[in-house]
Order: structure tokens, then C-alpha cells, then sequence
């Protein structure tokens, strides 16, 4: 017990390294045991959080004897592994499918995303009859992030030793402007994992995106979402410390406020 205003000293004990490659946190809960007046019981009164030093690990990777399967045709790139398959549009660009069995995944294909709907900020003081041309919604309609195309700059498949890679760019464009450009690989190994890697430029000339990602509608929805990171706390990026960092887990219907009018979450 620690009288109010007063100090205790706690001596960790030595604490053990991970074997594998992973980070190493400290975090310290001050907990309400009982309920009070004003908590519930194991109502969290204060924490904090202190990432250790961890030692570099030298274990690699198990290499994977089994290749992805590439089959070419005009319009598509087809990779197949085991129960999985995941097809590229040619034309497009785009990953347009992807399969496990035979139940589809994807009612949409996964394409970049450089837009949203606008925020409170993100129309100023603007008003219906009074528009200013200085907020952020009106500096990205006059550039055409919202009426931007993609034309398709690259479209390749390569076998490599224990994967097949997949390597597109577009240019994003409005009245003959580039506003952007994106680079993608899509590196599909023999364990049927799928890492993608996004490299975006956008024109010195160009407000800065709402947003910079992908985005695509799945046909089927998880019932919960689990993530090792940040916490799920609404938060502003500058305020990293404000969340801890744990493995998570949620339902998704808790992971977005349904607002009214759009709004960050």
C-alpha cells in the first residue's frame, strides 16, 4: 500500500529477452480494485508505458520449397497456391479477385483511394451560399482529386526463386495533369501470404490528399478486428503516447463512431 502522496520503489526483476524477432514493452496500470463512488471495479485510474532495449534477432526465416503457380493470358495474371488464388487485371492493373475454395473475396477491386467525404475542418467557414475557396475541399475539387483516372503506366508478372511478383504503376490524372503516381508490388509467397508495398508520388503543384491508401469492398465481413499496435482510442496522429501499445482485439461495430455527418475516428 502506498499512502497518499507518498512514494514505494519496486525493483523489477532481471527481464528475459524474446527469442524472436518482436519488441519489448513495460506497461504499468494503476487499477481501482474495488468500485468507488465514482469507478467501477478494475477501472483504470493511470498508466504509462516504456518501450525496452531488445537484442537484434539473428533467426531466419524458414525458406519455402513450394512456388506460387503463374499462368498467363491476355487479360489476366493468375496465381494460384493450394486453396488460394488471387487474378490481376492487365488492362486495369488491379487486383480484381481473389479467391479461397471457391468463394470469392473481393466485391470490388482493390484500387488507390486519395479522397473522402469532407470534414468539418475540411470546409472551413465556407457556407452553401458563401463558399471559401481557400478550404481544403475546395482546393481538392479545383485540382481534380475528386474527378482524377488512373491510366496505367505498368503491368508485370515475375517468378522469382520462392514467390511470384507482381509490379504496377499508375498515373493518376485530371485534364491532362499528373497528380499523382503509384507504384505497387504485390509479392505473393509459397506460405499464400500476400505483402503489398504502395510507393505514392504526388505533384509539388497539387494540394496535399485527404487521404493516401487502398481501398475495396470485401465480400465477406469480420465479425471482429484484431491488430497488434496502438490502442483504439480516437486519437490525432501528434498524439501517439496518448494510446497504448498491446495486442487488441474488438468487435467491429466498436471500432467507428456512426456519425451524423462525416467525421474522423
Amino acid at each position: 500500500d502506498v499512502a497518499p502522496q507518498g512514494k514505494q520503489l519496486i525493483e523489477l526483476p532481471e527481464l528475459p529477452q524474446p527469442e524472436s524477432a518482436g519488441q519489448l514493452w513495460l506497461t504499468v496500470r494503476v487499477v481501482q480494485p474495488n468500485a468507488t463512488a465514482w469507478s467501477e471495479a478494475g477501472h483504470i485510474s493511470a498508466w504509462q508505458q516504456w518501450r525496452l532495449a531488445e537484442n537484434l534477432s539473428v533467426t531466419l526465416p524458414s525458406a519455402s520449397h513450394i512456388i506460387p503457380q503463374l499462368t498467363t493470358s491476355e487479360t489476366d495474371f493468375c496465381i494460384e497456391l493450394g486453396n488460394k488464388r488471387w487474378q490481376f487485371n492487365r488492362q486495369s492493373g488491379l487486383l480484381s479477385q481473389m479467391w479461397i475454395g471457391d468463394k470469392k473475396q473481393l466485391l470490388t477491386p482493390l484500387r488507390d483511394q486519395f479522397t473522402r467525404a469532407p470534414l468539418d475542418n475540411d470546409i472551413g467557414v465556407s457556407e452553401a451560399t458563401r463558399i471559401d475557396p481557400n478550404a481544403w475541399v475546395e482546393r481538392w475539387k479545383a485540382a481534380g482529386h475528386y474527378q482524377a483516372e488512373a491510366a496505367l503506366l505498368q503491368c508485370t508478372a515475375d517468378t522469382l526463386a520462392d514467390a511470384v511478383l507482381i509490379t504496377t504503376a499508375h498515373a493518376w490524372q485530371h485534364q491532362g495533369k499528373t497528380l499523382f503516381i503509384s507504384r505497387k508490388t504485390y509479392r505473393i509467397d509459397g506460405s499464400g501470404q500476400m505483402a503489398i508495398t504502395v510507393d505514392v508520388e504526388v505533384a509539388s503543384d497539387t494540394p496535399h490528399p485527404a487521404r493516401i491508401g487502398l481501398t475495396c469492398q470485401l465480400a465477406q465481413v469480420a465479425e471482429r478486428v484484431n491488430w497488434l499496435g496502438l490502442g483504439p482510442q480516437e486519437n490525432y496522429p501528434d498524439r501517439l503516447t496518448a494510446a497504448c501499445f498491446d495486442r487488441w482485439d474488438l468487435p467491429l461495430s466498436d471500432m467507428y463512431t456512426p456519425y451524423v455527418f462525416p467525421s474522423e475516428n
